[in-house]
């Protein structure tokens, strides 16, 4: 205990380092209304590893170990400027947390006997209040500025001076323009490149790349990274921390062509959405859980919360009855088949809601849209193909065709699907197999060779082809499906491939299918995945191709013109 210190107060040393220890700090931090994202263990580690600036983190704690106050610190060794005890290094924020003066007091002390033990180091500390006595307050060194989110993106663009306004509807004009978030190597390559080419213009030192992928390590998915590209090149970008439900654009800039490009302020203004949709809770539910009474519909819904853990992807909370028309700003429809009644009622449920609440997919056209059926609108893109319940009509397709597959028309998965050569005495059991357990027909379709190669799955967002992957099937095997041991490998979009989704697009779109997966054997179009395109995450891990952030770019846009 410091001497002089209240009875039930005193410093003590946490090593954030220690998981019990840092979530602890972390807690506090979040709690807190003052604090920052410079506050938090992430950040005293991610400089530590990144630089190798030693951390020192100070709490003021009740006998009860109750936190009040911390005082994030770094001892920063430079060449150039000496050694010094920061709060902290390479923030703009982070000085003195307290929850009232008695923990201020105890820390200010705590961090002058820990500078004095160090050799009599400096001490500086960014932002907080101020500790008094003889502490120096330097002012106009860093200025910040906050402003709230607009409800929506016209009420951001009324919010912005006319001037600028007209300025930035030219780049959200420019068809050159995308924007993409995301968190991968691609995405932290090239915002690196942007941001040391626009430091390097202002003549300020560069802070060394580590930094920023120890930053989105430590963070997790409270930091990211918004890039603005022409083409394929980035333009502008930034990487934002997020904290209590504020979004920190921290590290940014752009190359010389952003001011022509206007960019910066066009990845400012998707930032301003990007956070918008960053704040929407997330709920799960099935078809079992919806209800409509007097033409209003409620679902018992869980709320859910998302996580990267193996065999725990989704943490839930106890259920609750959510009215789907007012409470929900968008429901993702994404329902494994069969495409059965059940998948159907709920399409007619959430139909009675869609002028109320975005529904994406757009659920009459998922309805009119199972994943064989609508192929058939394009006969000349797809493999020889037959629908019939007909077993002579089948019989004479075999015939021509000698080596087919028979697969169930409302099937997934690869389930019940069969290759039938010429000479397979088979096919009688396997017909009467089919439709003594359905009553529906059968899909046939002419074997096609280049499977041994691989199904290809195209991802396409608003009709427009977004990434593909590759899925190999074992060896022997005519099933390429992931589900049933089928290898993923990173691929290109050949001719073939583009002439599909640009022949189909238009389509797609028009019906309301934002998310869609199709599916490529040998440059021939076999099915169209409208409820449940898998792939996602295999296309980002092998490609670096964030579908995900693309999807959900889209959706706020849509949501915004509502």
């Amino acid at each position: 205990m410091i001497e002089g210190a209240p009875a039930d107060l005193s410093v003590t040393t946490l090593d954030p380092r220690d998981p019990a220890q840092a979530q602890a700090a972390d807690d506090y931090v979040l709690a807190h209304a003052d604090s920052t994202p410079f506050h938090r263990p992430a950040w005293l580690r991610a400089v530590e590893e990144a630089t190798g600036n030693r951390a020192l983190l100070l709490a003021a704690v009740e006998p009860s170990g109750r936190i009040r106050g911390l005082l994030p610190l770094h001892h920063m060794k430079s060449a150039l400027f000496g050694q010094a005890l920061v709060s902290s290094g390479f923030a703009v924020d982070g000085g003195i947390l307290a929850d009232d003066g008695r923990g201020l007091a105890l820390l200010a002390q705590a961090a002058r006997d820990s500078a004095r033990a160090r050799g009599d180091l400096s001490i500086e500390l960014r932002g907080g209040p101020a500790p008094g006595g003889d502490w120096d307050l330097r002012e106009g060194q860093h200025l910040g500025f906050s402003r709230p989110l607009a409800s929506d993106e016209e009420a951001e663009l009324l919010a912005i001076p006319r001037k600028h306004r007209a300025e930035l509807r030219k780049a959200l004009a420019n068809p050159a323009l995308r924007y993409e978030v995301g968190r991968d190597r691609r995405h932290l390559r090239d915002h690196y490149r942007v941001y040391a080419t626009s430091v390097r213009n202002l003549g300020t030192p560069v802070f060394p790349a580590r930094l920023f992928r120890a930053v989105l390590e430590r963070f997790g998915a409270d930091a990211d990274i918004l890039i603005v590209r022409e083409g394929k090149r980035a333009v502008s970008a930034v990487l934002t921390l997020y904290h209590r439900g504020r979004a920190m654009p921290y590290w940014g800039g752009g190359i010389g062509d952003a001011r022509r490009l206007r960019s910066n302020e066009l990845l400012y203004f998707r930032l301003m959405g990007h956070a918008r949709a960053r704040g929407m809770e997330l709920f799960v539910y099935g078809p079992d859980d919806m209800s409509i009474e007097q033409g209003r519909v409620t679902a018992l819904v869980r709320p859910a919360r998302v996580q990267r853990v193996k065999d725990a992807p989704g943490l839930f909370d106890a259920p609750v009855r959510l009215d789907l028309a007012k409470d929900v700003a968008v429901i993702l429809m994404r329902q494994d088949p069969p495409f059965d009644m059940s998948y159907i009622t709920a399409c007619h449920l959430l139909e009675e809601i869609a002028d109320e609440t975005l529904v994406v997919n757009d659920p009459a056209g998922v309805r009119s849209s199972p994943e064989k059926i609508f192929p058939l609108m394009y006969p000349d893109l797809m493999p020889p193909t037959l629908v019939s319940r007909d077993l002579s009509v089948i019989e004479a397709f075999r015939a021509e065709h000698k080596d087919i597959i028979i697969k169930p028309l409302y099937g997934h998965g690869g389930a019940g699907v069969f290759r039938l050569k010429q000479d397979d005495s088979n096919f009688d059991s396997l017909t009467e197999l089919f439709f003594s357990r359905s009553r529906e027909p059968v899909m046939v379709q002419a074997f096609l060779p280049a499977v041994s190669e691989g199904d290809k799955r195209i991802i396409l967002i608003d009709g427009k082809a977004a990434g593909a992957l590759n899925r190999r099937p074992k060896e022997g095997q005519v099933r390429s499906n992931l589900v049933v041991g089928g290898t993923a490998e990173e691929t290109d979009m050949s001719d073939a491939d583009m002439r599909i989704c640009e022949a189909i697009g238009p389509e797609l779109k028009r019906r309301g299918l934002v998310l869609t997966g199709i599916d490529v054997i040998g440059g021939l179009l076999t099915e169209v995945n409208v409820t449940s395109p898998t792939g996602v995450q295999a296309i980002k891990k092998l490609s670096g191709i964030d579908i995900a952030a693309d999807f959900w770019n889209v959706v706020q846009d849509k949501l915004a013109s509502r």
